[in-house]
């Protein structure tokens, strides 16, 4: 009898020990499957900062280009606005070798942007002192526009640097509101 005893002791031993095995198999799937999720996070997490960077590259890149069609915008008005400058005087009765002649009635029509103008007085400085009083109204009047023109960059910027700040804002907020990101961001600081 000792030995049925015994045999239903070590029965009794194993089945809790399959039991214990079985569990531990029950878990293996779902471990797999979190570590799945957690591989599938980590390939996005990678796109994600692949797409920051190619955004951060673009926006400078863009920069770059913006400031160079500023330069030569500004380059293409200082031509015209010489030329205008040069039919101008004729208009007024002047030659080039300052003698006098019969006045001719002729207005430039150069569609100038306020930021050329504004980078052009910037490099060319206010218009020139040796102006008659009959140019007074002239002088205002670039003045104004140059004013103007000012007043617009400084919004023109403020608008982009408003942009800029939600899209970070915004690009922020969507990594956050992945779960798997914001605990695997908090156990990575740790």
């Amino acid at each position: 009898m000792q030995s049925t005893d015994s045999l239903r002791e070590l029965n009794a031993k194993l089945l809790t020990e399959i039991a214990e095995l079985m569990k531990e198999n029950d878990e293996i799937p779902e471990l797999k499957e979190k570590l799945l999720r957690f591989a599938e996070v980590e390939a996005e997490n990678s796109k994600l900062k692949q797409i920051i960077e190619e955004n951060a590259r673009r926006d400078s890149e863009n920069a770059e280009l913006k400031s160079r069609v500023g330069e030569l915008e500004a380059r293409l008005a200082l031509l015209e606005q010489s030329s205008a400058v040069e039919g101008m005087a004729l208009s007024f009765g002047w030659t080039q070798n300052g003698e006098e002649v019969m006045p001719v009635v002729m207005v430039p029509t150069v569609d100038v942007p306020d930021s050329v103008i504004d980078k052009l007085n910037n490099e060319v400085g206010r218009a020139p002192s040796d102006l008659d009083g009959n140019d007074e109204k002239m002088v205002d009047f670039l003045d104004e526009a140059y004013k103007k023109s000012i007043s617009n960059e400084i919004r023109e910027r403020r608008l982009e640097k408003k942009q800029r700040d939600q899209e970070a804002l915004v690009i922020s907020q969507d990594v956050t509101k992945i779960p798997e990101v914001t605990d695997m961001l908090t156990s990575e600081q740790d």
